[in-house]
């Protein structure tokens, strides 16, 4: 990357001595757009790893354990070995000085990121299709859904369960999301467009696939009469 992200970490310390995750660090890039729930953890040896938040898939492995995967990650070598030392390096100084807030980075630009939307081939009731944002071309957000409510398409942030409400439902917040107004509508208005044009590429190539088909025997078998 030419120019780099500039970034802030907040690191939320865990006080059970006896659990592995020490701390949980929230990320805002360029203070747009915010990732939470990045646990620091203690490995076997004593040594301190980061691991992005995560959700139970419904994939299993062979060993029919259920399969995690990310929400968000790092997507280049050298993004990952950066954010995640920074993220170390924030912890570290919170048990040093006691202060929570760590920044890289100086001067505050606006956040460059793309989108992709794949749509959904079968019917899932208001949900449309799936997106993914790109920050700088080195750290994605993956499942965000497309809807369709009563205003229209929208798009929403990946959310985790995080207890359970008075009526019995699950409550649930963003992992990640936008922190302003402006980067909200913006995020959105990417995500709306970048579906429809994928959707109406998808309707084209459903066409061009009918129109390529070889063509049915459309002669009736005539039969004999009784």
């Amino acid at each position: 990357r030419e120019d780099n992200m500039r970034y802030e970490i907040k690191i939320n310390e865990v006080r059970n001595p006896e659990s592995k995750i020490k701390a949980y660090a929230a990320v805002t890039f360029e203070d747009s757009f915010k990732v939470t729930d990045v646990a620091l953890v203690e490995n076997r040896e004593g040594r301190l790893f980061v691991s992005m938040p995560s959700y139970k898939s419904n994939e299993r492995t062979e060993q029919n354990e259920p399969v995690y995967k990310d929400y968000c990650n790092p997507i280049t070598k050298d993004f990952y070995e950066e954010l995640t030392e920074a993220i170390i390096d924030a912890y570290e100084n919170f048990v040093d000085t006691g202060e929570r807030s760590y920044l890289i980075g100086e001067e505050v630009g606006e956040l460059p990121f793309t989108v992709s939307v794949s749509p959904c081939r079968t019917d899932r009731g208001n949900t449309k299709g799936y997106g993914r944002i790109y920050l700088d071309d080195c750290f994605v957000i993956q499942n965000v859904s497309i809807l369709d409510g009563k205003n229209g398409i929208f798009a929403t942030m990946p959310s985790a369960k995080k207890g359970t409400l008075a009526n019995g439902k699950g409550k649930y917040k963003d992992v990640c999301y936008p922190v302003t107004a402006e980067f909200k509508k913006e995020l959105n208005e990417a995500l709306v467009g970048a579906y429809h044009e994928a959707l109406a590429k998808q309707r084209e190539e459903v066409k061009e696939q009918s129109q390529t088909a070889p063509a049915r025997d459309a002669r009736v078998q005539e039969t004999p009469f009784r």
